[in-house]
């Protein structure tokens, strides 16, 4: 699993969910404007990221 950040980590988290097959950046322009008020934390699983491919279900949790 892979996480894109964006906030502060003292304010409160937002975890956004994402459909298979959609990264964590596809919600980057709409936490980027949460990112004042909140921490956001966009995962992606590493079967979906680049150079990255899929192990096993322990590994992506």
């Amino acid at each position: 699993m892979v996480f894109k950040t964006t906030g502060n980590k003292s304010n409160s988290v937002i975890l956004f969910f994402h459909a298979m097959g959609v990264t964590g950046e596809s919600s980057m322009s709409v936490a980027e404007k949460m990112a004042e008020k909140y921490y956001c934390i966009m995962p992606t699983s590493t079967v979906y990221c680049s150079g990255q491919r899929y192990q096993s279900k322990r590994d992506e949790i």
